[in-house]
């Protein structure tokens, strides 16, 4: 947002990104193509792609800080999106995704296991993740 200029003409920063709760990097290789690489490479490749995830993660969180105190230094105003504005994203995600599952068998076919892993993942870092880092926000705050 910084290094397009955004500060410059749009005087509100909205939050959070609809990437969030974490960016990705993604690799995709056709896989007839992967299949005919040597095992040596193919495990080159996805220890290449593992660390390229890690450091580009890693950067992102160190980074972000300071370009969001720059952003604030500029003058813009950080806003965050209501829960009314949340939960219409959300629904209208939601109901993106199921309707193109009814029309496509391969998109049905990864996203009924990604929508369950999704599930145990929120229950999960609702229990070991979002606590804490709640209460390290606001620390002694209820």
């Amino acid at each position: 947002d910084e290094k397009l200029g955004f500060y410059k003409v749009a005087p509100y920063y909205y939050a959070p990104g609809w990437w969030e709760p974490g960016a990705q990097l993604s690799f995709y290789v056709g896989i007839k193509e992967w299949e005919k690489l040597p095992k040596e490479y193919q495990a080159a490749f996805e220890a290449a792609t593992y660390e390229a995830h890690v450091l580009m993660q890693a950067e992102y969180d160190a980074k972000n800080p300071a370009a969001l105190a720059r952003l604030l230094k500029n003058g813009v105003k950080l806003r965050s999106f209501s829960k009314e504005i949340m939960d219409a994203c959300y629904k209208a995600a939601n109901d993106q995704m199921e309707e193109e599952s009814k029309k496509n068998a391969k998109f049905k076919k990864i996203y009924e296991p990604w929508k369950r892993f999704r599930q145990d993942q929120n229950q999960w870092a609702s229990v070991a993740e979002a606590p804490m880092q709640n209460y390290l926000i606001n620390p002694g705050k209820k």
